[in-house]
């Protein structure tokens, strides 16, 4: 099994080379609006950007490649994503819970980027997304030719019994006065929440109440679930470390070889071109070991001690799945934990002593003080070509043992073979 997983990651290796020189470029049909206001046809590298694009590559119907930043060029629209390239205000304090600041105060900074449009009526409502490089959501809207943001903000506050979360929410008041000529949804802008969701409703209400025409919206993308079934075989070592029971720790175990097999659910996140995925399966792992340890004085006194350990777990991973887009392989590169509960057991024992003329046979497990709960981390290189895979995956894992003086360790290396499901 060695020779075979030896040449499998030699050739993993230079195919996952080879295709990563492949993976960034995606060059799909599109459209481009120059400064000019003049539309040219052609095709963009499409990396269906989750942070909004600073830069862009167009090839030109000529065959001749482009790079357009936010001032050169004023639209483009690819694969059903429309950007405008703006130099707009964006706070430039964060959002998120752990980098609160203690002030109300809108701090701002200037960007120049390619805002994303969620929707854009004939009457020129347009609603704005921004995700910046440090990951911070940021809404705006176009007012009079001028496209301006949707303030708001979280800040930590003094409270009764310590730091609340307080908001700042101007974006409300911004689109009471924005959107007025419709009184129908101001109850409804009164509870609107600083996310895509709920302001695309509040632009589509306010189209629907007017009757305006809406020219684009940008369609929601659906998390996808990719499921599938699972098989291979696992080499497992076994290696125990401490000061006591000599006879089991006293033994280099040889690699127990065994099949496995199991299920997944592969659930893929949005944009980004589906490269980053929560995969998660379900999975039959077994090993066996036996040992025998002599400690033998003299033919009439000694102590043999046979043991026999033997589990079969069930096994949830939960892993973070990168892909890397190749010429025709898919790879992809995991990292996760494992949770296993021993399904069947074997932990035995047997001492055969002698002292002169007293003989005795004694049974007792191998392991003392066992637990039935596996707990491990794993790391994997695959590759996949339409819906069959093959990865190569190590883990370890914690054992059988929960006794502070008897450290178990288990290292297991996977071969797996998996089927997709559906499209």
């Amino acid at each position: 099994m060695k020779k075979y997983i030896t040449l499998f990651c030699i050739v993993s290796s230079l195919t996952f080379l080879t295709s990563f020189s492949y993976a960034q470029i995606n060059l799909q049909p599109a459209q481009i609006i120059t400064a000019e206001g003049d539309s040219l046809m052609g095709q963009i590298d499409y990396q269906n950007w989750e942070k909004n694009p600073s830069e862009i590559t167009f090839v030109d119907e000529s065959g001749t490649s482009h790079q357009y930043s936010p001032l050169d060029i004023k639209r483009f629209f690819v694969a059903n994503d429309l950007y405008e390239g703006a130099i707009v205000q964006a706070n430039n304090e964060s959002n998120k819970l752990e980098k609160l600041s203690r002030t109300p105060e809108i701090k701002l900074r200037q960007d120049t980027t390619f805002l994303q449009v969620l929707q854009e009526a004939v009457n020129n409502k347009t609603l704005y997304y921004y995700l910046d490089y440090r990951s911070e959501v940021q809404f705006y809207f176009l007012e009079k030719g001028k496209i301006r943001l949707l303030y708001y903000k979280r800040y930590k506050k003094m409270g009764k019994t310590g730091d609340v979360t307080a908001e700042v929410k101007r974006f409300q008041g911004q689109l009471s006065f924005y959107l007025q000529d419709c009184e129908k949804i101001n109850s409804l802008i009164s509870t609107l929440k600083y996310n895509k969701k709920s302001l695309i409703k509040a632009f589509t209400e306010y189209n629907n109440c007017l009757g305006g025409e809406v020219k684009y919206t940008k369609t929601k993308e659906k998390v996808k679930v990719n499921l599938g079934v699972l098989a291979g075989v696992t080499s497992t070592k076994l290696n125990f470390e401490g000061n006591s029971d000599r006879h089991i720790t006293n033994h280099d175990y040889p690699a127990s070889i065994n099949f496995t097999f199991g299920g997944f659910a592969d659930i893929v996140l949005p944009r980004n071109r589906g490269k980053w995925s929560i995969n998660n399966e379900l999975v039959y792992t077994s090993y066996k070991f036996e040992n025998t340890y002599e400690n033998i004085e003299s033919e009439n006194e000694y102590n043999i001690y046979y043991s026999n350990i033997a589990y079969s777990y069930l096994n949830l991973k939960n892993m973070l799945r990168y892909r890397i887009i190749g010429k025709r392989v898919l790879w992809h590169i995991n990292l996760g934990i494992s949770n296993g509960l021993a399904v069947s057991t074997t932990n035995s024992t047997k001492k055969e002593s002698k002292f002169y003329s007293r003989e005795s046979v004694e049974y007792k497990p191998a392991v003392e003080f066992s637990r039935k709960h596996e707990q491990g981390i794993f790391v994997g290189l695959g590759g996949s070509i339409n819906k069959a895979s093959i990865e190569l995956r190590y883990e370890q894992s914690n054992g059988m043992s929960e006794s502070i003086a008897l450290n178990s360790k288990v290292n297991r290396l996977f071969l797996m073979f998996a089927y997709r499901f559906g499209q």
